[in-house]
């Protein structure tokens, strides 16, 4: 089939939800959309292909330990430097065969960075690489990516406050820089990403004297 009508199913399996673009659930609704339109009938529908969809990201891999100093507010920073993900668009400009061999779709790379400030409880180390690890074969837009990141360490750990970054490798020539935020007072009120920490002026977080580094 023409690269375009497969670009187009995958475009909207990554609108649909980050769990519904693993490299199975690709090939099979570009498969499917090649035998629809080749005996006429209407495109893909999004709950056909949620039917397929793989169990990526993986959330309950999360663990937590208690705050040995839950009395003070001091800060946590985490920087890791090897996260991957498929590119739900790349790769997939060609026909069903081509797909299925790039299983997927061509990765993206990025270095993911995450403050926050712990309350009761504190992210474990060797479970939060396995839940990052756990995105490797999931097809997902930057933006989805670092904002799912954030309400899964947000809702495993309730910080006081947390920031995710992605700061992803440059792509088309395009680099992306991606920085959500929630706070304590937001995230019980139901704003998500959308709150902001009230920081003293200049202090700034990692990711952001990492990026004012790169741009000096």
């Amino acid at each position: 089939m023409p690269g375009g009508g497969c670009r187009h199913a995958v475009l909207a399996a990554a609108m649909a939800g980050a769990e519904c673009t693993g490299p199975i659930a690709i090939w099979k609704a570009c498969t499917w959309m090649r035998q629809r339109q080749d005996d006429g009938s209407e495109a893909l529908p999004l709950l056909r292909l949620a039917s397929d969809c793989t169990a990526m990201p993986r959330p309950e891999l999360l663990e937590t330990f208690e705050n040995p100093y839950s009395d003070r507010d001091y800060s946590i920073s985490m920087e890791c430097p090897e996260f991957t993900s498929l590119c739900p668009l790349g790769g997939v400009e060609s026909d069903a065969e081509e797909l299925r061999q790039l299983a997927g779709g061509a990765p993206d790379f990025g270095t993911i960075i995450i403050d926050y400030v712990p309350d009761r409880l504190c992210l474990e180390l060797k479970s939060l690489k396995l839940y990052l690890w756990s995105f490797r074969n999931d097809g997902i837009f930057y933006e989805r990516a670092v904002n799912r990141i954030l309400d899964d360490l947000a809702a495993a750990c309730r910080p006081r406050w947390m920031e995710v970054t992605g700061d992803f490798n440059i792509r088309g020539g395009i680099k992306s820089v991606i920085t959500a935020t929630v706070e304590a007072s937001a995230r019980d009120a139901g704003g998500g990403a959308r709150g902001e920490r009230k920081r003293d002026a200049g202090a700034g977080t990692r990711g952001e004297k990492k990026r004012g580094a790169q741009n000096r």
